[in-house]
């Protein structure tokens, strides 16, 4: 058991594998954190449009 601990502290992927998926959760937890802001931004904008494209026609 302890080889394979120290082939695993030496190699360094183990250590790579770790960082990439800390940068995915935080990438992740930005994403979601962000959501609502982007949804409500392009919610505005839909209305916008169509309040123009309804006055237009009139």
């Amino acid at each position: 058991m302890r080889l394979i601990l120290s082939r695993f502290v030496a190699c360094g992927q183990g250590a790579t594998a770790v960082e990439y998926g800390l940068i995915a959760l935080f990438m992740s937890g930005a994403i979601i954190a962000g959501f609502p802001a982007v949804r409500d931004a392009v919610q505005t904008l839909y209305e916008t449009v169509s309040g123009s494209v309804a006055s237009a026609g009139s």
